[in-house]
């Protein structure tokens, strides 16, 4: 094959390589309550609402939004709607 049939091996490579370490990034984390449906697929309860999260992608779906970014801006993400809210469903508002 020609050189284009190497460059998207290539890149192939280096997106499988991406994807295994930000899934290992996740495991390493450590991250109490997810379900874990496979490896790619997580889930849990936040603010009364089901969070989807694919680690290997970096991608989290909440309340039919989508949003990306790393291990620590998902982290980030939770920690700051886990917290009580007065203006949250739950919360009377």
């Amino acid at each position: 094959m020609g050189d284009m049939g190497d460059l998207y091996r290539d890149w192939d490579a280096i997106k499988k390589e991406r994807k295994a370490e930000r899934l290992a990034e996740a495991e390493a984390a450590n991250m109490p309550g997810w379900t874990r449906h496979t490896p790619y697929h997580w889930s849990r309860d936040l603010q009364g609402d089901r969070m989807d999260y694919w680690p290997s992608t970096g991608k989290w779906r909440w309340r039919n939004r989508n949003h990306r970014g790393t291990v620590g801006d998902m982290i980030g993400f939770v920690r700051n709607r886990a917290a009580p809210c007065p203006v949250c469903r739950e919360g009377g508002g």
